[in-house]
């Protein structure tokens, strides 16, 4: 997965095509961007982590603050001429509900697609999708979050009240200027070598192959170098 910087920020590029870069931010905020963009206290706990919405019974993307701050104070640090507004559909017991942003975050069907190494975080208790999980049926809604650094990578859902870390998505137009910080594993690895490991190992065993692959890839490279000399 290929890392650019845009913005002096880094991001993974989990999607592209000639349209766009689908671009993930590459860690959560950082309490000092959580400081900076989210000024309302009431939304914020003592660890710098963001509820979802305050209304118990609100599952919606459309209606949380994260959203508002995400499309008003974070992209007042980007620019909004390099972006493409993402319409994207949320479904819960037959409602859908479409919203258009400049900024989001994932979605539950993203993060299943994504290599639990770019869905590590160094917060501790993880960070939002945008998907709803359930309603409120008993009063107190829930959204899918992306558990955090003792259980990274995994899908849970929890109540719309409790506060966990905000992981901006961004579109970035093609003729938009941004950096190229690594080369993909795509580069460095056949595909059909990448194919057979996800194939047969869990997210664990995906991360130590691919590593192993990526070593043992770089050790020819070296002793072909060698022979060239």
């Amino acid at each position: 997965m290929r890392i650019v910087e845009y913005k002096d920020l880094e991001w993974y590029v989990i999607k592209e095509n000639e349209k766009e870069k689908l671009l993930l931010l590459k860690d959560s905020f950082t309490n000092d961007q959580i400081k900076k963009y989210f000024t309302n206290k009431e939304y914020i706990d003592s660890d710098y982590d963001v509820r979802f919405n305050k209304d118990y019974s609100n599952p919606w993307w459309r209606d949380s603050y994260i959203r508002q701050v995400l499309n008003t104070k974070f992209t007042e640090d980007l620019n909004i001429n390099d972006l493409n507004i993402m319409e994207i559909d949320v479904e819960l017991d037959g409602k859908k509900i479409t919203t258009r942003d400049y900024v989001r975050l994932l979605t539950k069907e993203e993060v299943e697609l994504l290599n639990i190494e770019i869905l590590k975080t160094k917060r501790e208790y993880g960070y939002w999708t945008m998907s709803p999980y359930s309603g409120n049926s008993s009063g107190y809604s829930r959204v899918f979050y992306v558990h955090g650094s003792s259980g990274p990578g995994y899908l849970y859902g929890t109540y719309v009240y409790y506060a966990y870390g905000v992981r901006p998505v961004v579109s970035l137009k093609s003729n938009a200027m941004s950096s190229d910080k690594t080369t993909s594993i795509t580069n460095t690895l056949g595909c059909e070598e990448i194919e057979e490991v996800k194939r047969n190992a869990t997210n664990k065993e995906l991360a130590d192959k691919l590593n192993e692959l990526i070593r043992d890839r770089n050790k020819i490279m070296k002793r072909e170098l060698s022979t060239n000399e």
